[in-house]
């Protein structure tokens, strides 16, 4: 058991029900949610990745960083919106910040649905480790 806050997805439902019944998306239960309506932004504190729609936490993506690695080992997307997208706007955009803002880490996708997804995406292929260069150790 660790000490670390216990963040739940009471109360996503909603806003994600809205999202999906906004005017670019489809109405009927189980629409996608578009990839632009979801917000990823990196908690370092949590060593996560999150998803959120109108500001509400729909899933994430668990890291940890080890010399030149980032290891994805789990992610998880609230069960009532599964299958809308979320968690690959999710990896999308984790992948997209470890591209920018982690020059050199190399990716280790321990998690099933992160390592399809890249299977599915092979343009990001190049963040696997034993195909990124390792970053320099002055950084």
């Amino acid at each position: 058991m660790t000490d670390e806050p216990m963040i739940t997805l009471d109360g996503a439902a909603d806003a994600l029900r809205a999202a999906c019944r906004a005017p670019s998306a489809p109405a009927e239960p189980g629409a996608r949610v578009a990839p632009a309506a979801v917000a990823v932004a990196d908690n370092p504190a949590m060593r996560r990745y999150e998803a959120r729609v109108d500001g509400d936490l729909m899933g994430y993506a668990e890291y940890q960083v080890m010399d030149d690695l980032i290891i994805f080992p789990h992610t998880v997307t609230d069960p009532e919106f599964e299958g809308r997208g979320i968690a690959s706007a999710l990896v999308r955009g984790a992948l997209d910040d470890v591209r920018v803002n982690r020059p050199g880490l190399a990716v280790v996708p321990e998690c099933d649905f992160v390592k399809g997804w890249i299977e599915r995406h092979p343009d990001y292929a190049d963040l696997l480790v034993g195909r990124r260069p390792p970053r320099d150790k002055d950084e």
